[in-house]
């Protein structure tokens, strides 16, 4: 077998001839014999001969060193030159051909076979060197990993087609790109403490932030490692790049949904715990209400002593609206909801703001009425506008300032995300109208904003603090949202989304009816009270019997439904608290409705009622009242149920 392939590229025929028979009988194969350039590139494409021995001076327009340059070019075949030429000028020109050897003429047999061995070793030796230099580079630009080195000063030496197209460059944009330069604005300084670690410590992984041509920005985890001469001087820096910019986002989204749910579960705690306390403490009020009342029916009653119970009932009236207020933040309101012209509604209460804000600052007003209707309480809604102006003057203080109040429609499109409360608020593809109350005061800081609808919270003074959070409570029983829009020194925007509504606006008034106080004429009947704590039951029964009612109590709804089995025909209503041991109200009334369908029940709370009556039941009551209700207000329900009642038979 053959140990190689020669082309012979000579013109003399003699000195071919020799080389020929001295080639074979080295166990070599001869592929072609020419005597010109073109001859030996036409040989040269057809044979592919392992190594080419070319003389340097040929007959034709092609030199050999021309020749060799074409046959590297084209099919990297090696050259070994013969020359019987050793000028200087030659032998540089020569090199550019990358020859495996010179052999100089006139070549003695041994010097001949020891060159051709040395260049067929070389030339072997070189196909597979670029073999594997091929298969690595393939691999290299192929890699779905980004790769790229760096020189001493961070300039980009060598990187795989993956880099780039991470970062969207070409890669004659990227030669010698010094890598500061895909750094985000002010972040150099990052850079560079990152590569210093890396200098001094031969190897370091980190994050970091580039920006690609299309300046978005990405984030990857850049894992670097130094390469080192021989002698221990710095060669260059190896990076391995891995884009973990969707990683980021879904963990910056994961906790952003995670403080999200631990919001709406601290929203929920406070919710709950609001409600309890305002439920106990409006049955504590209902005392309080209870005997003052009944105290001031007292015919010994003194003019000083009635003065006292007066004051008394001005400072439980207070601290009932306390309790209502408690309700209404957390979005327990109760009331009448109509459609209403939004504009409408905020231009009957202008004068009263105008009155209200300081001289030093100025109230502008742009409604664009009329304007979708919304399904609203009139009076909770401006209630909301009151407390927004209120706030915004407030923010104001002494110095000169302008509050801007527009009602305009959007879109939801138009409702931005940030900063919208409540955070869980679910959005309708419908038109929305928006309330905008628009302040140049004193501006809220980022780590106060999400703080401002906390009950109390207050940046002002002590003593405040619950504005805010009914304004929030508010919106949210009308299925709305507030956004808000603030930088410490630039003022704050506070926008209020309600529902539209395709229907038209009712004219409705806000004045209250004014009510005549005439004496209550007495009740008849018996009332079946249910009632688990001791003092709420006793001044219930005393109200009761003062408006003329024959009271059986009971404890709880199990000892109720006894009792009425044994009394049925003489009881002709029931007043049952809804939350008791053993058997709540819900189902004290499912049990009495059993044994007579017909018999009027009103359930009493100091919950919301809409939060009482929410959900399905079996049955429902005549009629609601909520704690603490007051004495006349008790016997006109009572009354009204009564005659109800009679109406039906």
């Amino acid at each position: 077998m053959s140990k190689g392939s020669f082309l012979i590229v000579e013109d003399e025929f003699v000195v071919a001839e020799n080389l020929r028979r001295e080639i074979v009988s080295m166990e070599y194969e001869v592929a072609g014999m020419a005597s010109s350039g073109r001859e030996a590139i036409e040989l040269a494409r057809l044979k592919k001969p392992d190594l080419v021995l070319m003389d340097i001076k040929l007959i034709g327009e092609m030199d050999g060193i021309e020749t060799a340059i074409q046959l590297r070019q084209n099919w990297d075949i090696p050259v070994l030159f013969l020359t019987a030429f050793s000028d200087d000028n030659i032998l540089e020109r020569a090199k550019l051909a990358e020859p495996l050897g010179y052999l100089v003429k006139p070549y003695e047999k041994k010097g001949l076979r020891a060159s051709v061995e040395m260049a067929l070793y070389k030339a072997r030796t070189e196909r597979i060197l670029k073999e594997s230099e091929s298969r690595f580079r393939s691999m290299f630009e192929n890699s779905p990993v980004a790769y790229l080195a760096l020189d001493e000063s961070i300039c980009c030496l060598d990187f795989n087609s993956e880099f780039c197209r991470l970062l969207g460059y070409d890669r004659e944009e990227m030669i010698g790109k010094n890598l500061i330069g895909f750094c985000p604005h002010g972040m150099q300084h990052l850079y560079l403490e990152h590569f210093a670690i890396v200098k001094k410590d031969g190897r370091h992984q980190t994050e970091l932030n580039m920006v690609c041509k299309d300046n978005t920005v990405l984030t990857v985890l850049l894992e670097c490692r130094v390469q080192y001469h021989v002698d221990g001087r710095f060669l260059r820096t190896h990076c391995i790049l891995h884009n973990i910019t969707e990683r980021k986002r879904a963990e910056e989204e994961q906790m952003r949904l995670s403080q999200r749910l631990q919001q709406i579960q601290k929203i929920e705690s406070l919710s709950r715990m609001a409600g309890a306390i305002a439920h106990h403490f409006n049955n504590q009020l209902q005392a309080v209400i209870g005997n003052r009342e009944l105290a001031m029916y007292d015919p010994s009653m003194t003019p000083n002593n009635m003065k006292f119970l007066t004051e008394a009932t001005k400072a439980a009236n207070k601290a009932a609206e306390v309790s209502s207020l408690m309700l209404t933040c957390i979005g327990q309101t109760s009331g009448r909801k109509d459609l209403l012209d939004l504009p409408e509604i905020c231009t009957r209460i202008l004068p009263m703001i105008q009155t209200a804000i300081p001289k030093n600052v100025i109230l502008k007003t742009d409604f664009t009425s009329p304007a979708p209707a919304v399904m609203a309480n009139a009076k909770q809604i401006q209630q909301v506008v009151i407390n927004l102006v209120t706030n915004a003057y407030e923010a104001i203080g002494q110095c000169q300032g302008s509050i801007h109040l527009k009602v305009r429609t959007v879109s939801l499109s138009d409702i931005p995300a940030a900063r919208r409360y409540p955070i869980d608020w679910e959005t309708d593809n419908i038109p929305y109208v928006c309330l905008e109350v628009i302040d140049n005061g004193c501006g809220i800081t980022d780590t106060d904003i999400d703080k401002i609808f906390e009950p109390f919270f207050t940046s002002k003074f002590i003593g405040r603090g619950l504005g805010l959070t009914v304004v929030l409570g508010i919106v949210q029983s009308h299925d709305g949202a507030v956004t808000v829009e603030s930088e410490p020194g630039g003022g704050s925007v506070f926008r209020v989304f309600l529902p539209a509504s395709p229907a038209v606006a009712e004219k409705i008034s806000l004045h209250p009816e004014k009510t005549i106080q005439t004496p209550e004429p007495e009740g008849s009947g018996t009332v079946l009270l249910i009632e688990d704590e001791t003092q709420i039951c006793d001044i219930a029964k005393a109200m009761l019997t003062h408006l003329g009612f024959t009271v059986l109590g009971a404890g709880d709804g199990m000892e109720a439904v006894e009792i009425f089995r044994q009394h049925h025909e003489e009881i002709t209503c029931v007043l049952s608290d809804l939350t008791m041991p053993r058997m709540n109200g819900w189902d004290t009334l499912d049990a009495l409705r059993k044994l007579s369908p017909d018999i009027p029940v009103i359930l009493s709370s100091g919950f919301d009622e809409d939060q009482v009556m929410a959900g399905d039941h079996a049955e429902r009551p005549n009629a609601f009242i909520g704690k603490p209700y007051r004495l006349m207000e008790l016997g006109k329900v009572i009354r009204r149920v009564l005659a109800d009642k009679d109406e039906r038979k």
